[in-house]
């Protein structure tokens, strides 16, 4: 079943909000258009300012970077590549920024961990964090837990905004599954240009190599 056309009004809503959030926080989510014909503008507008405290409760308690991380993988596990995607973007341009590093997990790489199983991506996962990251790979570990549920009520404030993530991204998680990755970083951070730069090219030797060690495509032979 095709999905409703917006009216003009709601076009023309969606075209300055997208313009002023650009100016504003450097991106928009292009899947405003699903939540304006699901809820109209009124709701739209209700709906982010809803979401919004809720994850300005989760970054209040873990911070920034680690905030992004388990609203990345709260969406991961919901099926949503494209916050998946923004979300992750987010970790690895606060993480670079404050430490010139690059954190293991590519944003890049959602496409290829989306393709396993999710027994199979959190060994992965185990892998790439255990060592220097034990702190992120906690948190993960917990989220999922929580998630299939191991636990009916919060143990501690983490736990309780841990919960929040995953009842938060299944939610948001309705409407942004409706577009696909790639996504822009979901921070402000994604108005300055020239730390994006800089990441792209720290990013760059191993996607290069990444990509090279793929096999390749056979060429379509004719019928």
């Amino acid at each position: 079943m095709s999905r409703r056309e917006l009216t003009w009004y709601q076009k023309a809503f969606i075209k300055t909000s997208r313009a002023l959030a650009g100016m504003s926080i450097g991106y928009y989510v292009t899947f405003d258009e699903e939540l304006v014909r699901q809820r109209g503008i009124a709701g739209f507008l209700k709906w982010g300012k809803a979401t919004q405290a809720a994850y300005d409760d989760i970054e209040r308690v873990l911070g920034g970077e680690r905030a992004h991380l388990v609203a990345a993988f709260a969406s991961f596990f919901n099926g949503c590549d494209y916050c998946a995607w923004g979300h992750l973007f987010a970790t690895n341009l606060l993480f670079f920024e404050r430490t010139t590093r690059l954190f293991p997990i590519d944003e890049q790489e959602v496409h290829d961990l989306m393709r396993k199983g999710d027994s199979a991506v959190l060994t992965e996962l185990a892998g790439l964090l255990k060592a220097e990251f034990p702190e992120e790979l906690r948190l993960l570990m917990r989220q999922q837990e929580l998630r299939s549920g191991g636990a009916a009520t919060p143990a501690t404030e983490e736990d309780r905004v841990l919960l929040k993530s995953i009842g938060l991204f299944e939610w948001v998680n309705e409407c942004s599954i409706t577009v696909n990755a790639p996504a822009p970083p979901m921070d402000p951070i994604a108005r300055k240009k020239k730390l994006l730069e800089a990441y792209a090219a720290a990013r760059k030797p191993g996607r290069d190599a990444r990509e090279a060690a793929k096999p390749a495509r056979k060429p379509a032979t004719a019928e």
